[in-house]
């Protein structure tokens, strides 16, 4: 389960309330070694899993699309049993968010240069995924929805100004190459992703309050999340916005360096005639 569907499992069961869940010791794939608690049987972590899967299996199908890789191909028969059953159990949200992604794919390859455009699709893969038809009270729907399309939002962006110079190389759609070229970005595109955090972080308080509220107990997970929300979140833009701007300014000196090196080069040719 990726860190994004661990969040949504934890979300969906506090919105739940009554699934406290069971915590157990247990040896993982990713850490054999050492025994690590963890939660077992609730609601959001069976819903977050089948998403994680939906998302995962049609992710590998487009990379297949585009590339037609082995690496990929491989990775759709891999995921082909389980997102059977996944996409059997949750047939609408499959269907929803296969039509947003094929959206997302045509403002790519329309070269889409309007950053609030671009990120409305996944914004509304994720805001869809959170609302969870059914399993939470219906008080929940609305800041769930408006959290998770917030949240979608600021993913998009970040893994476009992440993947800024690698996209470059590779010659791939990036929104941020598009529009400012090897230049560092403006303070507009920092400030959607603001709002973007703000309104996620607005969202879980309203979540917060409608939850304590129904004088339940405080649940474990209830600090997690604040901690992600308000410290997280702004953490991590920063972290790669730094990354970014690193990058760019040692292409900038090894594009300047060559620049000068080859003035050197003409001057000195220019200075001694021709041979």
């Amino acid at each position: 389960m990726t860190y994004e569907s661990a969040v949504l499992a934890m979300l969906v069961d506090y919105c739940v309330c009554e699934s406290p869940g069971t915590v157990k010791n247990g040896r993982c794939v990713v850490h054999p070694a050492k025994k690590r608690p963890y939660f077992t049987g609730t609601p959001g972590i069976t819903y977050a899993a089948r998403v994680n899967i939906i998302l995962a299996s049609l992710s590998a199908e487009d990379h297949a699309a585009d590339n037609g890789s082995l690496k990929s191909r491989a990775a759709v028969s891999a995921w082909k049993s389980a997102v059977r059953k996944a996409s059997g159990e949750l047939p609408e949200l499959y269907a929803y968010i296969r039509d947003e992604l094929s959206a997302l794919r045509e403002l790519e390859k329309s070269g889409c240069r309007d950053v609030d455009d671009f990120a409305a699709p996944f914004g509304r893969i994720l805001g869809r995924i959170f609302t969870v038809d059914g399993m939470i009270s219906e008080r929940y729907s609305d800041p769930m929805y408006r959290l998770g399309f917030s949240l979608g939002q600021w993913i998009i962006l970040i893994d476009a100004l992440d993947d800024r110079s690698r996209d470059r190389r590779k010659e791939n759609y990036n929104i941020y190459n598009l529009i400012h070229g090897n230049a560092a970005l403006s303070e507009t595109d920092d400030t959607v992703r603001l709002r973007c955090m703000l309104e996620a972080y607005d969202c879980w308080n309203e979540i917060k309050r409608l939850r304590n509220s129904e004088d339940y107990t405080e649940p474990v997970t209830e600090g997690f999340m604040e901690n992600l929300f308000a410290e997280g979140l702004p953490h991590a833009d920063r972290t790669v916005s730094e990354a970014a701007q690193e990058a760019g300014s040692e292409n900038g000196r090894k594009k300047n360096g060559k620049s000068a090196a080859e003035k050197d080069r003409v001057s000195g040719e220019e200075a001694n005639g021709p041979v």
